[in-house]
This record gives C-alpha cells, structure tokens and sequence, in this order.
C-alpha cells in the first residue's frame, strides 16, 4: 500500500492551503448529502447537481493548490538522537534528516551519539509536536534498554564479544554475517581452542551493559576468505518441472 505523505504533512507544512481543501471536501459532501435527500427528478435536486458539481471542481482545484504549496514548502524535519553510552536523548530541527549535517556530526557519531528517526514539523512546532518529540526520545531509551538486556539473556545464541562489540558465531558456511566472511577466534579462556567461524555483529556495547557483557575473546582475525552463505543452484535439478 502507497503511503500519501502528503496527508500526513501538508497540515503542519501548509496549514491554510490544506485547511482550505478541506472546507471545500466537506461543502461538497454536504451538497451531496443535500442532494441524495432531494426528491427525484425535482427542481431542488437539479439545482443541487449543478451546485454539487461546482464544489467538487473547486475542492479538486484546492487540493491542486494545497498539493502544490506542499511540494515548493521548505521542508524541515525533526530529528532525534540518543547516546547509547549514557543514555541521553536530544532532538535537532534540519532540512537534511538522518545525514550528517551541522546538528549532527562526525563528532557526535564519535562520541557514541545516533540518528533513531526523524519527522517532518512545521518550523514552528505545536504542542503535539512538542509533545510526539519527548514520546520519541522516551520510546528511543525503551527500545535501546530492551535490545542489549533481551541480548544479554539469551541463551540460545553463541557469542563472541571482543573489544566491547558484540557477534554471534556460527560454523562456517552457516551463518550470512559479513557476506559468509571467515574469521578467527581466539578466546580469552586459554584452555578454548581457537574458533574458525562466521559472524553476525549485533553492535558496540554501551558502557552501561559492560558488565553484563564482559569480553571473551582475546581477538578476531579476518582469514581472507568467504563461504558463499547462498550457493549456486544445479540448474539440471530442474529439468523436470515440478506440476
């Protein structure tokens, strides 16, 4: 299904011009109403087809006119950051969401901040506006916590962390991470021997979960090669149609 972003912006970017298309949708609508209760055939409902048709060409011309305001209006989006260290939050206005821009830098990547989502607002934000911003960066905590402890409980999962990243390893040729890349473990217990494997990272650890998290690999070592995670296909297994 095709998402019309238009409704859903045009009324904080356009305010009037939609407003106006809008008065103009329910006019029409009531002259139509008007119309369906007139008796058949009468004057009245003639003279209510005529007016019908009037409004229904002036709200299709306002809509034109509220779509086309909302394509030359300058667009400016909310954006919101969180620091997965400590856990702050904060939000930035930009006409350049979700790239690196004066509101969010290298720097701030650097220092453990990131881009969750952004959203289109009015340059001057409303109330809800205000208020869909602090709901955001209340969801961004909840869903960062939630990642690393639901993470760390899991039980079914092989895991290797190495410098504060957490990976999954799986044997080789069964795991997708890193395109089937090989790699080397060698673990921090020096009775484990060395683990040729794939792996699939799942991110830096924030500070707040070390603990949980501890390192258990002493290092990782790219062995240079690949196992194709998607082989080739034997085409001769298809001479036979299968219906």
């Amino acid at each position: 299904m095709t998402v019309d972003f238009f409704l859903i912006d045009a009324p904080h970017t356009v305010p009037q011009e939609f407003q106006a298309w809008e008065a103009a949708k329910a006019h029409h609508r009531a002259v139509f109403l008007r119309y369906v209760d007139a008796e058949d055939g009468s004057a009245e409902q003639s003279r209510l087809d005529t007016e019908g048709r009037a409004a229904k060409a002036e709200a299709d011309r306002l809509e034109q006119a509220a779509r086309t305001a909302w394509l030359r209006a300058k667009r400016q989006s909310v954006e919101i950051h969180i620091n997965n260290d400590t856990r702050e939050t904060r939000h930035c206005f930009t006409e350049q969401p979700l790239r690196i821009h004066a509101g969010f830098t290298h720097q701030d990547a650097a220092a453990g901040w990131r881009q969750v989502l952004a959203f289109s607002s009015s340059p001057t934000p409303d109330a809800d506006t205000l208020a869909r911003i602090e709901r955001a960066k209340s969801d961004a905590v909840s869903q960062l916590e939630s990642y690393w402890a639901e993470l760390a409980e899991a039980t079914d999962i092989q895991r290797v962390i190495c410098q504060g990243v957490h990976y999954n390893w799986d044997a080789l040729g069964q795991g997708i991470g890193f395109g089937g890349q090989a790699f080397r473990v060698e673990w921090l217990d020096a009775d484990r021997e060395p683990t040729e494997c794939n792996l699939f990272a799942q991110g830096r650890i924030p500070v707040w979960m070390r603990e949980k998290l501890p390192d258990n690999a002493r290092s990782i070592e790219d062995l240079g090669y690949r196992i194709d995670p998607f082989p080739a296909v034997d085409d001769s297994l298809d001479d036979d149609p299968p219906y």
